[in-house]
Parts: structure tokens; C-alpha cells; sequence
């Protein structure tokens, strides 16, 4: 077998890892290597058989990667160059070793160099392998301090000691991610569309560059809000006042709060119930003169409904306290029509459309009051519509020994007290019609006068008898 000297090393180059850049091809694990071989100490000029090996020891060890057999490799002036690659996952930061076979024209067989050659970085190289870090898996700052400034650890978790992680594009717009704060902006328009910062501890959400939405550190969360406005309240809604609010599903727009609302809230609760203690409640009017005060441009005012069918119930029920009170007063001021303070309608046999009663032992109170202004008017009316049965428009009716089912008073100095008309024939539809039920002691009617006009005076305008 045929002796050759040492192969000489004159460089080693290698690219240890594929690095892929935005636009570029991406470099592949391939690294020329370079020697000389001479044969006696004259340089070989031939075409050579070479085989290589890469090992992780000196000697013995264990082979890294897959044996590279190069046919006819030419050797001038006892110079060759190699292509080689053992694979990406082959260097990474530890010390190889090559072992070199070699066969030329003539030899017969392959002959193993000795010893195999260490493989030493470029000075490129050897600054890449500082900044990767010798273990393989860790990043040092360019500058080297802080060492392993980006590092994966056990579990894949890539950490990051300082600096947090910016990615961004030529005119510096991306993502931010700091110990202090992190930002993401959109890509096309450079917008931001989401930050945080630790220094106010508050999130912002934008669209199209304008902050939309925005949490502040105690929680509260503000809409429509100016760049350094913090939402005063839990939910703090800005924009045009009189243009921007609260929309609700039925379509409504609501752009102010009402008025008196929220805690000032002029009215309390109860339960289920509600009630208000301060000022008038106006209905139709903005200057209420009562403690309920309705305008309607309709028929009916105030308008009250019973669905009590026990006999207890009231469409209106109204109670006065006060000496001269009234529990309810109805006044109406049209002159040119028919029309009702106080209209009352029963759908009982048994009701009543409208009900007075007086709770006090005494005193000038009045169950019900009826007033008229106009000189054609009624104070109180009653009407009845039925054509058939016996129905009232008026019932009156007293529970006291000494009091009065109907008390009527006419305080001009000549007026008259009562005046009944009615179009009825025979005694039973009679205009007038009075009945005691007293079978011992019974009057039907009592009459007394104090003028000097008859007591009472009855006359017969037609044919009939006084």
C-alpha cells in the first residue's frame, strides 16, 4: 500500500445552518473545503478518489451525518476543492473532525489519512458562533452583554432577558413588545390597532389610526374618547354632543342622559312601587300648576279603568284630607260644547260611574263637587242610556239618620235650589216622583218656606187636573 504524507489544510469554510431572508434563496448546509497532497513530498497532479468522514472526536468517536464519496476529484500542483454536506443538524457549536481517504490512479484501494483534521471557523464564523452562543440554543447581545439575551429553554419557551422583541418594516411600523408596553399596528395603512402600556396600566383599541375604545387601570371603559382622555366612570361614552350616544335595538337614539337621572333621579322606590314627594307632575304640560297636572288634546284627560268585578273597584278613586278638599275636581273650560269636568262610566247592573265618599264625622265635605262657569253648563251631570230597565242618571244615597241623599242649594237670592223637566206620561212617569217607605210614620215629601210666597205652589199648564 501505497504512503502518502500529510493532507495540509489551507481553509475550511462552512455555512453550519440554513438562514433564510425576506426576497433571498435560502443558504444550504454545503462548505468547501480546501488541501493539498503530495506524494513523497512532491505535490500530486492527477484526477483522485476522495472519501470523507465526519466524526465527533479525534479518534474513535462518533461519525456525524452521512459518508461523501467524490470521484475523480482533479488535483493540480497537488491542489483540490470539495463540495461538502453533512447535513444541517452537523455543526451546532461542537468540535468536528475529518477523516480523509484518498485513491489516486494506481493505488489500488483507498487509503485513510491520519489524523483527522479539526475543522475550524472563519473569522465570520467564529463571530457567529459568539453571537449564537456555544450551547447552541441561546443569543447574545451584539455588543455581548447582556450573554443569552434570547435563549430557548427545555420546554421550547423562547425568553428574552431585555429589550422585549420589535418587528418591524423599512419605515419602522410593527409589532412592539417591551417590559413596559406593546403595540400592534396594522399592515397595510401603519395604523396602530391595539396597545398596552404598564407606566398607566391601560388598553386601547383603534381603527383606521383613532383610538375607539379604551380600559383604564381601574377598570373603567371609555367610547369615543379624545388620545388623553381616561374614562371618568365605568362606561364613559364621548363624541359630538347631540350626534354620538346609545342606540337600542328598536333603532333609538338616546344622546343625553334625561334630566334629573341616573342618582339625582327625582323619583324613589318602594318595592315595586314608585313615588314622588317634591314639586308637580306635569302630563302635557311643562308647567304643571298641581301635584298631578294633565292636558290632553283628546276626549279624555285622565281616564281610569276597574277590572275589580267583586264591586270594590275604582276606574278613578280620589280622597281630600283637607277641610274644602276636593278627592276629585274636573273643570271644563270648552263653552262651545257638551263637554264634562269629571266623566265617570259604569258597565255593572251594580256600579257606578262615579262614586263620592265622605269619611269625615264632620264638617262641609262633599263626596262628590261639581262646578260650572258657564252659564249653560253642569256642575255635575248625570246620563243615562239606557232604553230599557231601571236605570239612574244620579243616585244619591245616605247610611246617617241625619243626613241627606241629596242636599241642593242655590245661594243666589233668586234661584232655584232643584229643577226637574222630563217628557214622562201617567203617574208612573211622573216628572217628580217621591216615596217613603216609612209604613207608620212615613212623609213623602216635607216642605217648609220662610217668605211670603206660598210654601209651594203647583199649576197645571195643560188640560190636566192640579
Amino acid at each position: 500500500m501505497k504512503q502518502f504524507p500529510v493532507l495540509t489544510l489551507f481553509v475550511a469554510a462552512s455555512c453550519l445552518l440554513s438562514v433564510q431572508s425576506w426576497g433571498q434563496t435560502p443558504v444550504d448546509a454545503t462548505f468547501t473545503y480546501q488541501g493539498q497532497l503530495k506524494r513523497a513530498a512532491v505535490p500530486v497532479s492527477d484526477a483522485c478518489d476522495f472519501e470523507f468522514r465526519l466524526y465527533n472526536a479525534v479518534s474513535d468517536g462518533t461519525q456525524i451525518g452521512a459518508t461523501r464519496f467524490h470521484p475523480a476529484v482533479p488535483v493540480e500542483n497537488g491542489l483540490f476543492s470539495v463540495a461538502l454536506d453533512f447535513g444541517a443538524s452537523a455543526f451546532n457549536g461542537d468540535q468536528r473532525f475529518l477523516e480523509v481517504a484518498v485513491e489516486c490512479p494506481g493505488d489500488g484501494a483507498l487509503t485513510t489519512l491520519s489524523p483527522r483534521h479539526a475543522l475550524t471557523a472563519t473569522p465570520y464564523a467564529a463571530t457567529a458562533l459568539s453571537t449564537v452562543g456555544i450551547d447552541g440554543h441561546s443569543l447574545d447581545a451584539s455588543d455581548g452583554s447582556p450573554t443569552d439575551a434570547v435563549r430557548v429553554d427545555a420546554q421550547g419557551k423562547v425568553l428574552m432577558n431585555k429589550g422585549g422583541l420589535n418587528v418591524f418594516d423599512n419605515v419602522g411600523h410593527g409589532i412592539s413588545l417591551t417590559s413596559d408596553s406593546f403595540t400592534f399596528t396594522e399592515g397595510t395603512s401603519e395604523d396602530p390597532v391595539y396597545g398596552y402600556s404598564s407606566s398607566s396600566d391601560t388598553h386601547a383599541f383603534y381603527t383606521s389610526g383613532t383610538r375607539q375604545v379604551v380600559i383604564s387601570d381601574v377598570g373603567n371603559v371609555g367610547i369615543g374618547m379624545g388620545w388623553n382622555e381616561s374614562p371618568a366612570a365605568k362606561l364613559h361614552i364621548g363624541g359630538n354632543p347631540g350626534t354620538d350616544g346609545v342606540m337600542f335595538p328598536d333603532g333609538t337614539l338616546q344622546t343625553t342622559a334625561a334630566s334629573g337621572g341616573g342618582g339625582d333621579s327625582l323619583w324613589s322606590d318602594s318595592g315595586s312601587d314608585i313615588f314622588y314627594t317634591a314639586g308637580n307632575v306635569g302630563v302635557g304640560t311643562s308647567t304643571p300648576a298641581h301635584r298631578l297636572h294633565v292636558v290632553s288634546v283628546d276626549d279624555r284627560a285622565i281616564f281610569g279603568k276597574s277590572t275589580d268585578t267583586s264591586g270594590a273597584g275604582y276606574g278613578v278613586y280620589g280622597e281630600a284630607d283637607a277641610f274644602y278638599g276636593h278627592g276629585v275636581r274636573g273643570v271644563a273650560t270648552d263653552l262651545t260644547a257638551p263637554n264634562c269636568g269629571v266623566s265617570g262610566q259604569s258597565s255593572s247592573d251594580s256600579g257606578m260611574g262615579v262614586y263620592g265618599l265622605v269619611d269625615s264625622a264632620s264638617g262641609n265635605t262633599t263626596g262628590v263637587c261639581g262646578q260650572s262657569n258657564s252659564s249653560t253648563g253642569r256642575g255635575v251631570r248625570g246620563m243615562a242610556t239606557a232604553t230599557s230597565g231601571v236605570n239612574y242618571a244620579v243616585i244619591g244615597e245616605a247610611q246617617s239618620p241625619d243626613g241627606f241623599a241629596g242636599y241642593f242649594v242655590n245661594t243666589s237670592s233668586d234661584g232655584t235650589a232643584v229643577y226637574a223637566e222630563s217628557a214622562g206620561a201617567g203617574r208612573e212617569d211622573a216628572t217628580l216622583q217621591v216615596h217613603n217607605t216609612q209604613a207608620t210614620a212615613g212623609m213623602a215629601a216635607y216642605i217648609t218656606s220662610v217668605g211670603s210666597w206660598a210654601t209651594m205652589h203647583m199649576e197645571n199648564d195643560g188640560t190636566g187636573e192640579v
